[in-house]
């Protein structure tokens, strides 16, 4: 059953409903942001409070939404797992998680989740977006991140998005087929970032997968990304506090914020913080990275209340939060197969269980993302590490995602996989990756239906999105193979 604050919009029916503020916001924002939307905001109107309500909510009588929103499935175990060699001097961490099966039983079908960032990792949760009975799943960390390894001391080195998605290509083939050309995978799930990667090898390999299913959706536009990082982006628009705070970082001397005027200049500067050869310039740079990010994409969420008294801001975490994230943490500590990135990732949660005003990039760090940031990939040498999710954003930020510059995903994308299988689930009140790609990518591929969660922010694991998520893998099972086809027991 689909939560009552979600509809989905698909080819027979475009019928859209009033969402959240954010796309209010978005009709008084700066000349910048507005050069980025479709002329006219025609398609923002039914948006709009005032609008009429879809068909495709709940009915009134429907049970409330906090009994529809269903959790994460079970933890499933570590089938497998390794370092494969790729290119560069590059190996790339990969696990498979599942139920054993018996010899005799043929195994269940195969998903691969792609993190986002770039560089942010996966984490044992990103497998409970399938059911176990039903599916396996393979985790990656893509290359220079996580526990991937890479040669030398930087993770960008020989880092692009040709060369992730030949890094997919050759993980398929070891997991599926060994020296054949293998199977494809049975479902790609890529989030964010994650969606532009599971775009882009879709469209280079179109045999490659089965279906798709994507989550706050990117497809590394130049638009997308001055959104982000821009003076006049809309999340400097949305949150200004913060992206004053992350702009005085670079510009520590620019008062009125002339220096960093130019669309790019901040982007850039970070660029240059994160290539210096000093470690703690580089470090500084990427807290206040994480800081910025975390913030900007928790501004539609109740974390908390920031004021301004007696000169100076303060802030109270809510309740809410502070549970959460001892739970996350004592949920993380019993997950098998984190390794290395589960002592960062739990010593990040308990600070923040704890948190007062000086930890708030910690608290917000951990709550919308699961994983720690700082220092989560390592050398092959074994022991210098890095910030790496930090570089590799602000990396593939400044050179517009490599080749989706000269050859971008939109519109080719969508004539490309039009016989592939795709839902995207898209949060209303994304603050990352606002929901005009979302509607551009299904203008592009209107085979694709696009689910919109009315409030819905980015995190994966924001309720009514989770919701969504793990409808539509099921709904993907249920298409490829049959309701009850192929799963634990059949």
């Amino acid at each position: 059953e689909r939560s009552p604050l979600s509809l989905s919009v698909v080819p027979e029916n475009m019928v859209r409903p009033p969402v959240a503020r954010v796309l209010s916001i978005l009709l008084s924002a700066t000349p910048h942001v507005r050069a980025f939307l479709p002329a006219g905001y025609a398609f923002l109107r039914p948006f709009l409070p005032g609008a009429a309500k879809s068909a495709s909510f709940s009915d009134s009588d429907a049970s409330p939404a906090s009994t529809l929103r269903r959790p994460l499935h079970p933890p499933a175990e570590v089938l497998s797992e390794g370092h494969l060699e790729v290119s560069d001097g590059h190996a790339i961490f990969y696990q498979i998680r599942g139920r054993p099966h018996g010899t005799s039983a043929p195994p269940l079908p195969l998903a691969l989740f792609l993190h986002g960032g770039p560089g942010a990792g996966c984490f044992p949760d990103h497998a409970r977006f399938f059911d176990p009975a039903r599916w396996r799943v393979c985790l990656v960390d893509q290359r220079g991140c996580g526990r991937s390894a890479y040669p030398g001391d930087d993770p960008c080195v020989d880092n692009d998005t040709d060369r992730l998605v030949d890094d997919l290509e050759v993980l398929r083939r070891h997991v599926t087929g060994g020296d054949g050309d293998g199977a494809p995978w049975d479902c790609v799930l890529g989030g964010s970032w994650g969606c532009a990667l599971a775009l882009a090898y879709g469209r280079a390999h179109r045999d490659a997968l089965r279906s798709i299913v994507l989550r706050g959706v990117c497809a590394m536009r130049p638009g997308e990304i001055g959104w982000l990082f821009s003076p006049r982006g809309g999340a400097a628009a949305l949150a200004p506090k913060g992206y004053d705070e992350f702009r005085r970082h670079v510009f520590p001397d620019d008062g009125d914020g002339e220096e960093a005027e130019g669309e790019r200049a901040v982007l850039e500067a970070y660029y240059q913080k994160f290539r210096s050869g000093d470690a703690a310039t580089r470090d500084a740079a990427a807290r206040a990275w994480s800081k910025w990010e975390m913030g900007v994409s928790s501004t539609t969420g109740r974390y908390g209340v920031a004021a301004f008294a007696k000169g100076d801001w303060s802030y109270a975490y809510s309740p809410q939060l502070l549970n959460r994230t001892r739970t996350d943490a004592a949920n993380n500590t019993t997950a098998a197969g984190v390794g290395s990135n589960a002592t960062a990732a739990n010593a990040t949660a308990a600070t923040a269980a704890d948190a007062t005003a000086t930890n708030a990039t910690a608290t917000n760090a951990t709550a919308s993302g699961r994983n720690d940031t700082a220092h989560n990939a390592v050398a092959r040498n074994g022991t210098a590490r890095v910030p790496a999710q930090q570089m590799l954003t602000c990396h593939y930020s400044v050179h517009d995602a490599f080749s989706l510059s000269s050859d971008p995903l939109l519109p080719s994308v969508g004539k490309a996989l039009a016989h592939v299988p795709c839902v995207a689930v898209q949060g209303t009140a994304d603050t990352i990756c606002p929901p005009v790609t979302a509607y551009t990518l299904h203008r592009s591929w209107p085979e694709m239906e696009l689910v919109l969660v009315s409030g819905g922010g980015h995190s994966q694991y924001d309720p009514d999105v989770r919701h969504e998520l793990l409808r539509a893998t099921d709904g993907m099972h249920d298409r490829l193979f049959g309701e009850g086809g192929r799963s634990e027991g059949s």
